[in-house]
């Protein structure tokens, strides 16, 4: 388990989530000019994108937390 996350959550999603929260917040050119609810929404959008279907859908709140 996770010590960042509710029970359910793999190792494998946790480093995919690690990977979409570098990834939004260096990206140069909205990175620093976005919202806290907009950088979350944008995390929550690119893994739920991403993510391995066989995953379950986590809400906004969830991966934030």
């Amino acid at each position: 388990m996770s010590r960042f996350h509710s029970t359910g959550y793999s190792k494998e999603e946790d480093k995919f989530l690690c990977q979409v929260y570098i990834e939004i917040s260096q990206d140069p050119i909205t990175g620093v000019y976005q919202s806290s609810d907009r950088f979350w929404d944008r995390v929550a959008e690119s893994f739920e994108n991403g993510k391995n279907p066989t995953w379950s859908e986590r809400s906004k709140k969830s991966l934030r937390c």
